[in-house]
């Protein structure tokens, strides 16, 4: 949810003025089903088709502006499906790291944010 709530700030609430990069780990971009088995508000809205989603999809093109690095793995067994962290506006790093949890704390994942903060920020008018 964490990605998704970045997400919005940045959509919504003018963020995309004021941030440069944005680093998204295994972040639900267009949902997830395990969303399904709670009935939460966060977890409403990471549902696929959700409203929420849906807007927030809808001009997603908008993070462009940004260093957006969109990191995730096949085996994330709390994003289903996995692809689901994949966005168009994000550069993708795909990696092969064995669960949700581990893709905050392990050595391929926190290379991949080093990368990614160490990439030159774009140049806008």
């Amino acid at each position: 949810m964490g990605g998704l709530v970045t997400r919005y700030y940045l959509q919504r609430l003018g963020g995309i003025n004021r941030v440069q990069r944005f680093i998204a780990i295994s972040s639900p971009h267009s949902g997830t089903w395990m969303a399904y088995t709670l009935w939460g508000k966060g977890c409403v809205q990471m549902r696929p088709g959700s409203a929420f989603l849906e807007d927030l999809n809808r001009d997603a093109a908008l993070l462009e502006k940004l260093n957006f690095t969109s990191i995730w793995t096949d085996w994330d067994f709390i994003i289903v499906p996995a692809s689901s962290s994949q966005i168009s506006a994000a550069k993708e790093v795909k990696l092969s790291v064995f669960a949700h949890a581990m893709m905050a704390r392990h050595s391929s994942s926190l290379k991949a944010v080093a990368e990614a903060l160490s990439e030159p920020l774009k140049v806008h008018d």
